[in-house]
């Protein structure tokens, strides 16, 4: 009778363990959903100033090339326009030289 008994109080002693691991808490704690979030805020605020001061960086360096090509194109002009300018000085001058 005894060894019934104890077998009975194993039998129950293991269902009830079984009851409580089903009934357990089930998915993500507080804690852990917070921890996440906080994680997450943290990648996002170090992620997004970066993106955009390269972006930043990227298209001020495209404007300052573009800048640049239209500086050479004036300078080469301008020396362009001095040795005409130099031309039509000299021209003048033998033409004042003759009359």
């Amino acid at each position: 009778m005894q060894a019934t008994a104890e077998l009975e109080y194993d039998k129950h002693s293991l269902l009830d363990e079984i009851d409580s691991l089903n009934n357990a808490e089930c998915g993500l704690g507080l804690k852990s959903v917070a921890t996440a979030l906080a994680a997450l805020m943290l990648a996002a605020g170090i992620t997004i100033p970066k993106v955009y001061l390269s972006s930043s960086i990227y298209y001020t360096s495209l404007e300052t090339d573009s800048l640049y090509s239209s500086y050479k194109s004036l300078k080469e002009e301008n020396k362009y326009l001095e040795q005409k300018l130099e031309f039509m000085r000299y021209k003048n001058s033998v033409l004042l030289s003759l009359d």
